[in-house]
């Protein structure tokens, strides 16, 4: 089958959830669970899988699973009737051996299978309505034991083996419990007292001789010789005590359970006997209860991997040493789909495939990196999905209407909605700038850029299951339940082509890339092809050119699928068996099946690059494989073609920038904390450093004088060793002397035991050899007189065939002359010549009879001389096992002696090197007696040269101390005069901020002033005209008077702080110059007089221009404040007039005030 491509698998996304258990342990890394109709090896540390797939006759499904503990061996069952066991090997991947249930025990599959504790024997329970239970031995393929243990109506749940050297078996169910023991290749049941506990759901062996059965109300029973208790601790009572346990797994100090609800419980042992207490019990996924289907507990019981509903794995750890379970549940793999998976859909850019099933789910595929990239639940029946080649959207077909979705990279959201119930197929095409949609019989196409629909397609007449899309996206070709393959152009160039077949329904349609073959599947629903020659084979594959059927391919179930290749050199399709096909080009040759899935195939797709081929089935499976061509190429894909792009929305955007704006505001915090901790760690650290130089210091002191005690101890202890020394000396010499003499005499009376065991030997030895030549000489001659005996019967036998033969060959020749003789007698004496023959041949044949038996029973003498020439062979072996024995004896002893001599050599090596140590210990005390005089001189010049270095100490310390001081005093200075820095420069930068407010104010004043003179220079010019006067004061007045709030000056606070501060030092100096004036009252009192003179004249001048210029100083002192938005109304004339007067006495108090000052300045400035 060279043409053929062929499929290996390379991913397995299911597990099949009606296996018991559906989950086991192989080692520490790997978990083994059905997925299909394979068996899955899956690495939880690096998602690597490796599958084995059972021959073809494993069609039905895996029923029941196992793995033995101490070989690496995984048997499995099936549902079939007459059901079949395939055990294979975990390492290899290759099967062992196969195991069949006969048709005569009547049993539909396994329910239960089981190895026992070394791996030998395998046990499987079959099902209804046989009941069997069945005990082989694997490896040999024989049928142990066997006995029937429920009747119809009482389902059996399980059977196991006990662990131990002596396994008993354990059969469990609906009011069932027996338990067997296996002895003389016969199942012998035991009696259990009092086996009435209800519905057992399982059962668990917590170690030989006790079995916990769990039953449906919640409670655990320990079944043992005694009768049955609870072993639950009834006051450790917990929410979910009534639950019914589903699973129980053993645990080194107790059992782990699993119960309805998905709570999962470790109970450990108690102080009490057969009492378990619950010590934690968590609920797995409690937004969404889901039970539990099996446990799993890895052989360091480090991890419990439990199996839920709707095939979600979760891992629970138990490392620590208090069996804390972790309550955040990780999936241990990504969930799969709950139910038949409905249709997949590869895109081409990134390396995802999407599926939707009846669990009302769409489910994104990463198949490179084996993990599931997005899922979306709905509340509506999903029916169809359809990825678009970019991977950023997506068409689902739901109940109601048909929905395009943005593809996001964690969501699937919906975009816009199209009026078609019960889409069962939709397609993007090929380029994705449009999309086809089935709605019954009709096909509708779309743009996927303007949502508006092109074209509606009418052809058919009944529903619509496949469609292509072809030659650029210009051809469609559908095929549907009208028995109808249909190919619409949308160009109109050519004519459409059709194939109808009467009373046909056809399921799937594919095509050679330039559309000039089209493949279709299908099966024929007549009844008058029962008379035809493929009778029983209405399912076909047939090949189209030109409308015209060129090629087809009968078989016995339906294909619901098919596939061909982008390059069109490989097809592929699925059945309603769950059967892959591979085909060889052009159909109707040779072609490979592979048994992959347990149920109906749904759905075929192959990726952009003709690497991959996916299936999805009824089993709720996707499978990957890789495809190899008909060269037996793989080639994998590539991952630099595949794009990284995701779609985000801008509030997305938004929120992750301000989580990172947060973040960094955060950092930022942090690390100033950090830092101030660091500083405040830093000044601890130093302190302690100071603490520790001090401690030290004093340390060293306390040393130096425990120095000088232990230097004089040291003197006094050396006096003594060298007085000890002496004595050891003349002690060890006196031993060495007796040590040689007691070595001595051993190795004599070694020598002399050495040459008694060679004596001994060397005696043994002949006497063995006499003895086993006297053997060997008897054994000859018996042998050859058995020999002689045996010729000379079988010499005798020969004579005695070879005369029979004689006498057989001359009654031939007799008979054949009588013959001739008495051709031409008459009928009567012809048939007493016969009679007399076959007396004759009838004798002939006894005899020969007579000598076989003979001859067989020689032969078993000679058997029974040959059996005794090998027991005198085994006595001889014997014989020569017990000279070896000797020999080895003598070697032992001849090793013992050569060890004795190795100890003596070893000794007196010993005694040399002591003796060598001993004279290299006297020469090293005299250069350590010699080394101590000098050191003693050294010390005693040391303690002339420390006095004055002490004195320079303390000097020195003195001065750092007056140093420190003074550093600290220049610090807090320095401190002091930075603040004031700080303070002065804030100061500044208040007044300079004032003075730009007085200089912007100052500038609008001047213009509002400049605007106000020349507004009344314009009104003076109409000084005589009265009523062009008034109307023009009236606009002024108007203008900048009639709206102004008119309010009592007020001073700046800052002016008035100058006020008081200029007082104080007026006041001062007043008091000075009047300590002055004392002293010059006459030159003071002329000089005053003139001035007033001088002030007087200067004040009436004054008093003439303010009354020339009374209108004119009013008005000013009106504007004297900016305008403002509030207004009020205009003051009286009377009060106007009283605040000038204020205002002129305050102008004449300020004038004689400044006066004042400037007479006392000019006076103080004279010369005395």
């Amino acid at each position: 089958m060279s043409g053929v491509s062929s499929l290996t698998f390379r991913n397995v996304l299911g597990i099949s959830r009606h296996a018991k258990p559906n989950v086991l342990f192989a080692g520490e890394e790997y978990i083994v669970f059905p997925a299909g109709n394979s068996v899955v090896v899956h690495n939880i540390n690096s998602r690597q899988q490796r599958h084995f797939l059972p021959p073809e006759k494993f069609s039905s499904g895996i029923s029941a699973i196992a793995i033995a503990d101490s070989k690496p061996n995984v048997a499995f069952g099936d549902n079939f009737e007459g059901p079949s066991i395939c055990i294979f090997d975990i390492h290899t991947m290759h099967p062992r051996n196969f195991l069949h249930l006969g048709v005569d025990f009547g049993s539909e599959g396994f329910i239960s299978l089981s190895f026992s504790g070394d791996g030998k024997y395998l046990l499987a329970h079959g099902g209804k309505p046989g009941w069997a239970l069945v005990v082989w031995d694997w490896e040999s393929s024989q049928t142990i034991a066997s006995v029937k243990t429920a009747e119809d109506v009482t389902p059996v749940t399980q059977c196991s083996f006990s662990p131990g050297k002596n396994p008993q078996i354990a059969v469990t169910g609906n009011n069932i419990l027996k338990i067997y023991k296996l002895e003389n290749n016969k199942l012998s049941e035991m009696i259990v007292p009092d086996p009435k506990i209800g519905n057992i759901v399982c059962h668990l062996w917590l170690n030989e001789t006790i079995l916990l059965c769990a039953n449906s109300s919640g409670d655990v029973i320990a079944v043992t010789t005694n009768p049955q208790a609870s072993v639950l601790d009834e006051k450790k009572d917990f929410e979910h005590r009534d639950s019914a346990i589903v699973a129980m797994a053993r645990h080194k100090k107790g059992f782990l359970t699993a119960s309805e609800g998905g709570y999962l419980t470790v109970y450990d042992a108690t102080a009490k006997p057969n009492v378990f207490a619950a010590v934690r019990t968590v609920q797995l996924f409690t937004e969404l209860p889901l039970a539990a289907h099996s446990i799993a507990v890895d052989p360091s019981e480090e991890i419990a991997i439990i199996s839920m509903e709707k095939n979600k794995l979760v891992s629970v750890s138990l490392s620590n040493g208090d069996f804390m379970l972790n309550t955040e549940e990780k999936p241990l793999m990504m969930p799969f789909h709950d139910g038949p998976i409905h249709c997949c859909s590869p895109c081409s850019r990134k390396p995802l495939i999407a599926t939707c099933g009846a669990d009302k789910t769409v489910r994104v595929w990463n198949y490179l990196d084996n993990s599931l990239e997005i899922l979306k639940e709905f509340t509506e029946s999903v029916y169809c999905v359809s990825f678009h080649p970019d991977g950023l959207s997506m068409l689902i077909g739901f109940g109601d209407k048909l929905r395009l979705c943005s593809v996001f990279y964690d969501d699937i959201r919906i975009v816009k909605d199209f009026p078609i119930r019960g889409c069962r197929c939709v397609k993007f095409s090929n380029g994705g700038q449009m999309f086809a949609a089935v709605n019954g019989s009709k096909i509708q196409i779309y743009s996927a850029l303007t949502y508006q629909l092109i074209n509606t397609l009418h052809r058919h007449s009944a529903t619509v299951h496949d469609l292509i899309w072809g030659e650029c996206d210009t051809v469609i070709a559908s095929v549907g339940n009208d028995g109808a393959m249909y190919i619409h152009r949308q160009d109109n160039a050519s004519r459409d082509e059709s194939y109808t077949t009467a009373q046909t329904t056809y399921y799937s349609i594919t095509a050679s890339p330039d559309f000039s073959s089209l493949y279709i599947c299908g099966s024929d629903n007549s009844t008058n092809n029962k008379d035809q020659t493929n009778a029983g084979n209405n399912n076909k594959i047939k090949e189209i050119q030109n409308g015209q059927v060129v090629r087809e391919m009968f078989f016995g179930t339906a294909h619901k699928q098919i596939v061909m290749s982008n390059n069109g050199q490989m097809l592929f399709s699925g059945d309603a068996a769950g059967r892959i096909y591979s085909y060889a080009l052009s159909i109707g040759g040779d072609k490979i099946a592979m048994n992959v899935h347990e149920k109906q195939v749904t759905s075929m797709a192959i990726s952009y690059d003709d690497s991959l081929l996916f299936s999805t089935s009824d089993d709720g499976v996707l499978c990957v494989y890789n495809i190899r061509d008909k060269d037996n190429r793989v080639r994998n894909p590539e991952r630099s073609f595949f794009s990284d792009e995701v779609q985000t929305t801008r509030t997305e955007l938004e929120e992750k920038a301000n989580q990172l704006r947060t973040f960094k505001a955060e950092h930022t915090d942090l690390e100033m904390s950090f830092k101030m901790k660091k500083e405040l760690i830093e000044s601890t650290h130093k302190s302690k450093e100071d603490k520790h130089a001090e401690k030290a210091k004093k340390t060293k002191d306390k040393n130096r004088i425990l120095y000088e005690n232990k230097k004089k101890e040291k003197d006094e202890i050396e006096m003594q060793n060298n007085s000890y020394e002496q004595e050891l000396n003349k002690r060890n010499e006196d031993m060495l002397t007796e040590k040689e003499e007691e070595y001595s005499k051993q190795v004599f009376a070694a020598h002399q035991i050495c040459e008694n065991y060679i004596a001994e030997k060397e005696r043994l030895e002949k006497q063995w050899n006499l003895a086993i030549q006297k053997e060997e000489n008897e054994h000859k001659r018996i042998i050859e007189e058995l020999q002689a005996t045996h010729r000379k019967r079988l010499q005798s036998a020969h004579m005695k065939l070879q005369e029979a033969q004689e006498k057989k060959a001359s009654t031939v020749r007799q008979i054949e002359e009588m013959k001739k003789e008495i051709t031409a007698e008459r009928e009567s004496s012809v048939h007493q010549t016969d009679a007399k023959l076959a007396q004759i041949l009838a004798e002939d044949e006894k005899m020969k009879a007579t000598l076989n038996d003979e001859h067989v029973n020689r032969v078993k003498e000679c058997a029974k001389l040959q059996k005794t020439a090998e027991q005198q062979q085994i006595e001889r072996n014997k014989l020569t096992e017990q000279k070896d024995k000797l020999q080895g004896q003598l070697n032992d002893l001849n090793k013992e002696i050569e060890r004795l001599n190795e100890e003596i050599r070893q000794k007196s090596a010993t005694i040399n090197d002591r003796e060598l140590k001993i004279k290299q210990v006297k020469k090293e005390n005299r250069e350590l007696e010699k080394y101590h005089s000098v050191l003693t001189h050294q010390e005693q010049m040391l303690k002339q040269q420390i006095g004055p270095l002490n004195q320079q100490i303390a000097k020195e310390e003195a001065e750092i101390a007056g140093m420190d001081s003074q550093l600290e005093a220049a610090h807090k200075k320095t401190t002091d005069m930075n603040e004031l820095i700080s303070e002065l420069q804030n100061r500044l930068k208040q007044v300079i901020q004032q003075e730009r407010v007085q200089t912007t104010k100052l500038t609008n004043a001047k213009s509002y002033f400049e605007q106000a003179k020349h507004d009344l220079h314009e009104v003076v010019q109409f000084f005589h005209a009265k009523d062009m006067l008034k109307s023009r004061f009236e606009g002024f007045y108007n203008t900048y008077v009639k709206n102004e709030k008119i309010e009592d000056i007020q001073l700046d606070e800052c002016v008035e702080e100058e006020h008081r501060r200029q007082k104080t030092t007026l006041q001062k100096q007043l008091k000075e110059l009047r300590q002055q004036h004392l002293k010059d009252d006459q030159f003071q009192s002329k000089e005053q007089t003139k001035l007033l003179m001088q002030n007087a004249q200067l004040i009436e001048e004054l008093q003439r221009l303010r009354i020339e210029n009374k209108r004119e100083t009013q008005n000013a002192a009106l504007m004297t404040k900016k305008p403002t938005a509030s207004t009020k109304p205009l003051l009286p004339a009377t009060e106007a007039q009283r605040l000038i007067d204020e205002n002129k006495k305050k102008i004449m108090k300020l004038e004689e005030q400044l006066a004042s000052y400037n007479n006392s300045g000019s006076i103080s400035s004279r010369p005395a």
